[in-house]
């Protein structure tokens, strides 16, 4: 894996230290930091529009598609 030039040497070689669970940890951290992060949760006009239209068409037909259940299969499926 490449580390990225802002990621100090340092760092990494403490995060190579860490237990799995504290990785774990440490990235729920992270996505935490991000999620908080109003640059991170904007959305472009054009993916705005696409929301729109699968609204508009889930609207028009709820009972379309598949269930949660029913993709999995499909994807474990495929593996």
């Amino acid at each position: 894996m490449a580390v990225p030039d802002l990621l100090n040497p340092n760092i990494l070689s403490h995060i190579k230290r860490l237990s799995v669970s504290e990785k774990i940890s440490l990235i729920e951290d992270i996505w935490d930091s991000i999620v908080l992060s109003e640059e991170a949760l904007s959305v472009t006009e054009k993916q705005k529009k696409e929301l729109d239209t699968r609204q508009i068409e889930y609207n028009k037909n709820p009972d379309d598609g598949n269930s949660w259940p029913e993709v999995k299969k499909k994807i474990e499926s495929g593996l």
